[in-house]
Order: structure tokens, then sequence, then C-alpha cells
């Protein structure tokens, strides 16, 4: 649904910050074209040793976390006068207004640059709280759209 709610045109889109968002799939890139070097010089016979199970597991592994780590930076979040949307290359999550509850924040690893970032809350705590992605680029609606929705702090008592 397309609309306007005080002033803003909806839905808008945000993305990861395109700094991270180029860091991390350039990480992805390396670590699929390490497996894809390592495995070529391994059937090639240039390597040593001969191709084994370890390092098709290792190659594997590696692909695993470079599509892990892409798919996590390239999600996107779609905000709606009366929904907020999580959608990434393997998932797609929405909550209505109604369904939230309120949200909180979380707080990355010290190694992970220490950012937080929203996690919204629904009422109903079975089906699990919609994280959106860190290194998000917010904007003035954005936090003013989120303000409409109450405040929980981790210990779960309202503000």
């Amino acid at each position: 649904m397309i609309g306007k709610l005080d002033g803003e045109e909806y839905p808008r889109f945000y993305r990861v910050n395109s700094a991270a968002r180029r860091v991390l799939n350039g990480l992805g890139i390396v670590l699929v074209s390490l497996a894809a070097i390592t495995a070529v010089l391994h059937i090639m016979g240039i390597m040593k040793a001969p191709l084994a199970i370890g390092d098709v597991l290792a190659d594997t592994l590696l692909v695993a976390l470079a599509v892990w780590i892409s798919s996590s930076v390239n999600r996107r979040v779609i905000l709606c006068e009366n929904s907020i949307a999580v959608e990434g290359w393997f998932a797609h999550r929405k909550l209505l207004r109604e369904q939230i509850r309120g949200y909180r924040m979380g707080r990355l690893a010290w190694q992970a640059g220490g950012g937080s970032y929203y996690i919204v809350m629904p009422v109903n705590n079975h089906s699990g709280e919609l994280k959106l992605p860190a290194l998000l680029n917010y904007d003035r609606p954005f936090h003013a759209w989120m303000k409409t929705i109450p405040h929980i702090e981790a210990r779960g008592v309202g503000r």
C-alpha cells in the first residue's frame, strides 16, 4: 500500500550502509575465491596432497560462511504506514502494527564494532522477534515511525 503518514511517502526502503555492504560482500568474494582456487590447485595436482574429503568440507564451510555474511548485509527493511518487514535472500518476515508489542535495542559484539540495532517485539511471543539489520541507514521518518511503538527495556519493562 502506497500512502502518506505525517507527510511522508510509504512504503520506505532501508538498506545496510553501502560501505559495510561493499566490505562484507568483498569478504564473501574473497572466501569463495579462496575455496575455488585451492580446490582447483588440488585437482590440478599442484598442491602436495590430492583433494581430500577434509578439503572439500573446508571449502564448503568457506562458501557457506561467505553466503551467510553476504545474505545478512543484503537484507532490507520495508516500512509501511501499518507494518514493518525485513526481506532477505532466504526469508521475508512482516509484522503489522497490531502485531507489535514494542521494540528494544540489540547490541553487536565489540569485535563487530559494538553498534546497536532495533529488535521489534511481537505481541505473540511464540512468533519470535524481528531483528533489523545492524548498520542500517535510518532517516527521520524511520525514527518517527519507531517512536509510535513502545520502547521495551532489556528486562521487559516499557518506558
